[in-house]
């Protein structure tokens, strides 16, 4: 499931530079198609941020250090690593559709600013997954 979304975040930003899906002979001049490839670039560097914060949860759990935090759509603390995996890509989701219906209704500004939603749950995912590295290590030097 992960390599579909990177698929479909490359896909649009490939598509970004191709021309407009319009009845006319040229690109529609009112959408930016170009402006699609800050959203796939931004959802992809939350994923691959998301990716990291797993498997230093995995890890964690596994050794027993601590329990996952953050249980919101998982029903337990102790989730698998599927699970992080769907909650990440229902929270990506949501973070990137206003950017997304921003850019469909042609309000650039409004669009640059929401599309950095999954940055900040990037930058998020890689707290996380640094507070799992530094739990491990102090687990592995009290042994």
């Amino acid at each position: 499931m992960e390599r579909l979304v990177l698929t479909v975040s490359l896909a649009l930003s490939m598509a970004a530079f191709g021309q407009s899906p319009s009845p006319c002979e040229r690109p529609c001049p009112h959408r930016n198609v170009k402006l699609l490839s800050v959203l796939a670039g931004v959802i992809t560097f939350e994923m691959v941020a998301a990716r990291y914060d797993r498997n230093e949860t995995e890890k964690g759990l596994k050794l027993g250090v601590a329990y996952e935090g953050n249980t919101w759509l998982l029903g337990t603390n102790h989730p698998s690593w599927a699970q992080l995996f769907h909650r990440d890509l229902i929270e990506a989701g949501l973070s990137a559709s206003p950017a997304f219906l921003l850019w469909f209704f042609h309000k650039k500004a409004a669009y640059l600013s929401t599309s950095m939603a999954p940055v900040g749950m990037g930058f998020g995912h890689i707290e996380g997954g640094n507070q799992w590295k530094t739990l491990i290590a102090e687990s592995e030097t009290k042994q």
